[in-house]
């Protein structure tokens, strides 16, 4: 029933904007007839001219106007495809593959293609990290932590809503960061190379995860973290894929932990803080063992 409402509201949103163009295009139409009557002493010719160019001038304005219409329409649709699946910390429900009507997704993702979105998702469903769909949502693992790096360990990870967008440290003491620098762990269904992969989801901002991709702006190393707001759907899909949001997490002997991306069978880009930086780089190498962090409280 819930679909159901929603697909009429997409389409009675379709239909009044229709009915508005169209009523626009009636006044213009109006207005110009009535400066045609107002004018009086032309030649023929020129009246002809006058005729044939306002015809030329409607043609467009018709065609302009049938384009909106398509182009709502087109929108209308996406909208309605985007409600049928989930992006959360919770649950991914994007698979990282496109698709279109005469290109249907791999049979083995058990996913639906989204002509209007281009993607295979999974309706009521969620991605695993073998990229396949799923109908369990991530298993919540740990709550309410803390990610303190090794080497310098007076500074934490937390979640920057900033202009660049990438995740950042500080040294600011837990109540003035009001949550900012709280984790939820999330473990996705399946594996991804034998791998176990994660979505480290903020506790203050719940549809916000940790990303991993090439930095978008220049910066001191090609790869960044970013704090990702999944709510965003159509940027999420746009800019990320599964193997950016599913991250690899490793622990050693020690409890020391590394974070990081595995992206189609290449090395593995390690979370790390630079020296000289608040902000958490990628990195394949160990500069300055900087990629080693902590859980607060330990798991």
């Amino acid at each position: 029933h819930a679909a159901a409402t929603s697909s009429s509201a997409c389409t009675l949103n379709t239909l009044q904007l229709r009915a508005k163009l169209q009523k626009d295009q009636q006044q213009q139409d109006q207005q110009q007839q009535q400066g045609e009557e107002g004018e009086e002493g032309q030649q023929v010719q020129q009246d002809g001219e006058e005729a044939s160019g306002e015809n030329i001038s409607h043609s467009q304005k018709v065609d302009h106007a049938e384009e909106n219409i398509s182009h709502s329409l087109s929108s209308a649709v996406a909208t309605e495809e985007m409600n049928t699946f989930t992006i959360s910390p919770q649950c991914f429900g994007y698979t990282g593959a496109v698709c279109n009507s005469s290109a249907l997704c791999d049979p083995h993702r058990n996913a639906v293609c989204r002509p209007a979105v281009g993607k295979c998702v999974c309706d009521g469903g969620c991605a695993g990290a073998d990229g396949r769909c799923y109908e369990q949502q991530n298993d919540l693992i740990a709550k309410d932590v803390q990610l303190r790096n090794v080497r310098w360990e007076h500074w934490k990870m937390y979640f920057a809503r900033s202009l660049t967008g990438k995740m950042k440290t500080t040294i600011a003491p837990e109540w003035m960061n009001t949550k900012q620098d709280k984790f939820n762990i999330y473990k996705v269904p399946s594996s991804n190379h034998n791998h176990s992969e994660y979505i480290l989801g903020s506790v203050k901002w719940p549809s916000y995860a940790v990303g991993m991709k090439k930095s978008t702006i220049k910066s001191f190393h090609p790869f960044a973290a970013y704090s990702v707001n999944l709510a965003e759907k159509e940027g999420v899909m746009a800019y990320w894929t599964p193997a950016g949001i599913m991250l690899r997490i490793c622990e050693d002997s020690k409890g020391h932990i590394r974070i990081g991306i595995t992206p189609s069978h290449e090395e593995t880009i390690w979370a790390f803080l630079m020296r000289g930086t608040n902000e958490v780089f990628g990195s394949t190498s160990r500069p300055d063992s900087g990629d080693e962090w902590k859980f607060e409280p330990a798991l």
